[in-house]
């Protein structure tokens, strides 16, 4: 951000428009800080406290994609078989069927809870390279 605070550009009109761009961009991040620092109060009066802590147990899950996911899923009880959950996750196999072939793919990657899983992920990989480094390891050593 700085650097772009920063930027020389050609027209004064311009550095108007991108502080106007960068204030919102300041106010959103700001509206974040807020929700996720509420969040852990919130959990503790939560009915499905558990199941976040739960979902918690899971290495990259941290309170902030653990309650989102668990929110969005709602009353679990709405999926009759473990399968229409991970369904609803998009977390299937994709399946390519012709004939006698059936041929099982990864996952299919679907559904709308895909940036919450990224950001797990990416999360889990933050923490095993930050702890390599501070073993002294290259976290990138074959």
């Amino acid at each position: 951000m700085r650097y772009l605070r920063e930027l020389a550009l050609p027209h004064p009109a311009m550095k108007v428009i991108l502080e106007d761009y960068l204030s919102a961009v300041d106010a959103a991040q700001e509206r974040v800080e807020r929700c996720e620092a509420a969040m852990p109060d919130l959990l503790g009066a939560w009915q499905l406290k558990l199941a976040v802590e739960a979902l918690m147990a899971f290495k990259g899950f941290q309170i902030v994609a653990a309650m989102i996911l668990i929110s969005e899923l709602g009353n679990m009880t709405r999926f009759n078989h473990p399968r229409k959950i991970m369904a609803y996750l998009g977390l299937i196999p994709s399946e390519h069927t012709s004939s006698e072939k059936r041929r099982q793919g990864g996952i299919t990657k679907c559904g709308k809870h895909r940036r919450i899983r990224g950001e797990a992920a990416g999360r889990e990989l933050e923490v095993a390279v930050s702890e390599a480094e501070r073993v002294g390891n290259s976290p990138f050593q074959i």
